[in-house]
């Protein structure tokens, strides 16, 4: 809520040049925090997001937004999940009427930006080991996972990154998982975790 109200104040302040020149640049973590807040405030939680797409080219009005996508459309793909964050002033909402959504990621192999094939299976990718954590530690997990997302998204892999918390109350930062179900195991993606992250034997779950 905290969060929200800051964005509206500077969005008010940078008309009268109070604001505007002084933020930062917004992290993938911030924006998804931002996200957050908004569900907290409207009432409603869709979880983390799966893909963190970082600023496009600005719209008719002059804003450039973070967007946001979460797992479980609520209606199906005609009604995906969704959330911007703008660059600017830390707005977060659900997308406006005429809104573009961007595409995700392209599912098939070859010369595309992103060209890794991820398929539903029973699997995940364990990249660090399953642990209780205290509260800030999630929240940096949480962070890293938004992170991975943001650099997945626009170097050849799907953002399915995520600080998953299992029923022993153990929390792990994994890749795959969706909800109710994984994903195929594809040595793809762990050469490409080698060659973009510093996460060089992470192994794969079977949660069957």
């Amino acid at each position: 809520m905290r969060q929200v109200l800051l964005g509206l104040l500077c969005m008010g302040l940078a008309v009268m040049g109070g604001c505007g020149d002084q933020r930062a640049p917004l992290s993938p973590a911030e924006a998804t925090t931002l996200a957050d807040d908004l569900m907290a405030n409207d009432g409603f939680f869709w979880g983390q997001p799966v893909e963190v797409l970082t600023p496009d080219a600005p719209d008719a009005s002059g804003h450039r937004w973070w967007q946001l996508r979460y797992t479980e459309p609520i209606d199906g793909p005609a009604n995906e999940r969704i959330l911007i964050v703008d660059a600017d002033s830390g707005w977060a909402q659900v997308p406006y009427k005429g809104y573009k959504v961007r595409a995700v990621a392209t599912a098939t192999r070859g010369g595309a930006t992103n060209a890794i094939l991820v398929t539903p299976g029973s699997y995940i990718l364990l990249l660090t080991p399953p642990t209780t954590l205290p509260e800030d530690e999630l929240t940096k997990l949480e962070a890293e996972a938004a992170h991975l997302n943001a650099q997945a998204a626009t170097s050849g892999l799907y953002p399915l990154f995520l600080a998953r918390t299992d029923d022993q109350g153990r929390s792990a930062l994994v890749y795959g998982w969706q909800a109710d179900h994984g994903i195929e195991r594809d040595t793809a993606i762990t050469e490409w975790l080698s060659s973009h992250t510093a996460y060089r034997n992470p192994s794969w779950v079977d949660l069957r």
